[in-house]
């Protein structure tokens, strides 16, 4: 199998949860992260916060007027179902390669491509396998991807965690619509993440499946830059 061109472009979906939560509070942490990471590669970003009230016609015309490369799309477990119709509903309007991620895709593997028409899952971080897969690597050679091969569903082996979480930019919350979201524009509160990876196995905690069991912490230096970054 040939490598693919490098794909340059990438929309990001945070669908719509419908449960008994007081709208969205905050900016998606997760996919801020990707982003400022992708963007730090040369790689152009948009996102559709569903949870802000957009509708999907919206979101099939922000597909239409940005022309992404690939859609990608996270994932909670609570109201999934609702969310692998969606996903069903954006493969219905376009042919662009839709991956999945998230915690519920890193918790259930395979689950989220028997049930739905996407594409690709991504399980753990996904800051690298993503950079692969729009580098034009063979899927097959993808440390953390999950994907189609004619009728087949291949998960390739884990990912190595990141050790230096250092290395990662500070998430790109300025692409986000943030006077939307009730902590930004009424409390001027911003989430900051500062290590990643647990080593215990509380049975109601998925981040050993999402982050692994490494407890990786960022220096004290990097996370009060961030923290005088978003007070300036």
């Amino acid at each position: 199998m040939k490598s693919k061109k490098p794909a340059k472009k990438m929309l990001f979906v945070i669908p719509k949860i419908y449960a008994n939560y007081p709208g969205a509070m905050h900016p998606h942490v997760g996919i801020a992260c990707l982003v400022a990471w992708l963007e730090q590669h040369g790689i152009k970003t948009e996102i559709v916060d569903m949870q802000l009230d957009h509708t999907f016609n919206y979101l099939i015309s922000k597909i239409n007027e940005f022309k992404p490369d690939y859609i990608g799309l996270t994932m909670f477990s609570f109201d999934f179902v609702n969310t692998y119709k969606l996903i069903n509903k954006i493969k219905a309007k376009t042919k662009i390669p839709l991956i999945v991620g998230g915690v519920h895709v890193s918790s259930t593997r395979k689950d989220v491509l028997e049930r739905t028409k996407a594409d690709i899952a991504i399980k753990q971080e996904g800051e690298y396998t993503l950079l692969e897969l729009f580098a034009g690597k063979t899927k097959s050679k993808i440390d953390g991807l999950i994907w189609r091969k004619g009728k087949q569903i291949i998960e390739n082996k884990n990912r190595m965690p990141i050790w230096n979480v250092d290395v990662l930019p500070f998430p790109a919350y300025e692409k986000f619509e943030l006077n939307n979201y009730t902590y930004c524009s009424m409390d001027k509160r911003m989430p900051i993440v500062t290590s990643r990876g647990c080593p215990h196995s509380c049975t109601y905690c998925a981040v050993k499946l999402s982050m692994g069991q490494t407890f990786r912490p960022r220096t004290a230096e990097h996370v009060v830059d961030e923290i005088e970054q978003w007070y300036k």
